[in-house]
């Protein structure tokens, strides 16, 4: 069947080229044809164009049928031309082309990622971002197989440098996330208190040692290492105020950030506590106003009993112990409800023995309450026993 379709196209094609000769003998010096298959596959109905190797000008084209593919060649007499098929190149690579003859030639092209480049000239044949037509880009191959890689990123794997003073950084130029240009492989530090007299420029603003007496803003000035949060009383250039000491003036408070008075109301918001572990339990406090003073900041921390975040909080009076599930002298519902078991307007505060605890359930020393009470009814016991002998 084969010979059968390869014979029926050599018929073709000659017939073609007889009558070619025939009616223009020096326009066609030669001529191809036989069969196409593309990945393995016999196609057609796809066109065949063959080209002038070194000008690449169009020769000859035809297109390619159920009995193959015939083209009379022109202006190439004794010249070496190459095919394509669909625009990809075949297999075959340069074929002399011979005045007056016929040649048979079965063209295979072979393009695994089917983007339009044999695997001949596509330099990954399994890549269809990667071929000669391709853009190349910042990643690290040569997408466009010209065996150059990321070509047109000369900075690439440079130094650079990014920030400034204390803040500064270096690192290499790296390609960027969408692999269009090259950024920087760090980032900038953050910036610290300025330290006085270390000839650094700590938080960055471009000054070195500003906050130093008689010097900064460029170098220098001798003194101490003093910086704003040092806790030293002493006011440096640029300080007003050191940590929480009152500012002179009503609602001023001392930004700890800055070491400046300002006007700001500290307004903080608390977390739930968390579960009790260690005896201990925490909880974060935000100031909704980032006054950047503690003045007023509630406890973040406290102790407690049991486990989990049911817990429950030990408060230290003195030599009271609340929390301990005892009602001890000194406690009473106000200062130690958990112990003293406070319902309401009728109940009891341990504050030392009485009777009426005795009798209504309220906490107290229970038991020395039970043995007056046996005492009290003994005694009445004999009393009555007496009177009833006499």
């Amino acid at each position: 069947m084969k010979n059968n379709f390869a014979l029926s196209g050599i018929v073709f094609v000659s017939l073609i080229f007889v009558l070619a000769q025939s009616a223009y003998a020096t326009s066609f010096p030669c001529a191809f044809g036989g069969t196409v298959t593309v990945n393995g596959n016999p196609i057609a109905g796809e066109q065949v164009t063959a080209y002038l190797n070194g000008t690449g000008v169009l020769v000859g084209e035809g297109k390619n049928t159920s009995a193959g593919y015939g083209i009379s060649i022109v202006d190439a007499s004794d010249q070496y031309v190459f095919f394509k098929v669909m625009g990809t190149l075949a297999n075959e690579g340069l074929q002399n082309c011979v005045e007056g003859t016929f040649t048979q030639l079965n063209l295979t092209v072979d393009d695994g990622d089917n983007d339009g480049y044999n695997v001949l000239e596509d330099c990954n044949d399994s890549n269809a971002a990667v071929n000669p037509g391709a853009a190349e880009i910042c990643n690290g191959i040569d997408d466009n197989c010209n065996g150059v890689i990321d070509e047109g990123f000369s900075d690439l794997n440079t130094s650079c440098t990014v920030g400034i003073g204390g803040c500064a950084r270096t690192g290499v130029k790296i390609c960027s996330a969408d692999k269009l240009s090259v950024v920087c492989s760090v980032t900038a530090g953050a910036p610290s208190y300025e330290a006085c007299g270390d000839g650094i420029d700590n938080d960055c603003n471009g000054l070195t040692d500003e906050i130093c007496g008689g010097g900064g803003g460029g170098g220098g000035g001798g003194g101490s290492s003093a910086y704003c949060g040092d806790g030293n009383l002493q006011k440096y250039r640029g300080e007003e105020c050191e940590l929480n000491i009152a500012c002179n003036g009503t609602g001023l408070t001392c930004n700890l950030t800055s070491c400046k008075c300002v006007e700001c109301t500290e307004s903080w918001a608390c977390g739930e506590w968390g579960q009790c572990a260690g005896g201990v339990q925490t909880r974060t406090c935000v100031d909704a106003n980032t006054c950047g003073t503690v003045l007023q900041k509630p406890s973040e921390s406290q102790t407690c009993t049991g486990s989990g975040s049911s817990g429950t909080q030990i408060t230290n009076l003195g030599a009271i112990v609340c929390g301990n599930g005892v009602c001890n002298d000194g406690e009473t519902c106000e200062n130690c409800p958990a112990d003293c078991q406070c319902a309401g307007a009728n109940a009891q505060e341990n504050q030392g023995f009485n009777i009426l605890g005795v009798f209504t359930g309220a906490p107290g020393l229970s038991l020395l309450g039970l043995l007056a009470l046996a005492i009290i009814i003994a005694i009445l016991f004999f009393t009555t026993r007496k009177k009833k002998k006499k």
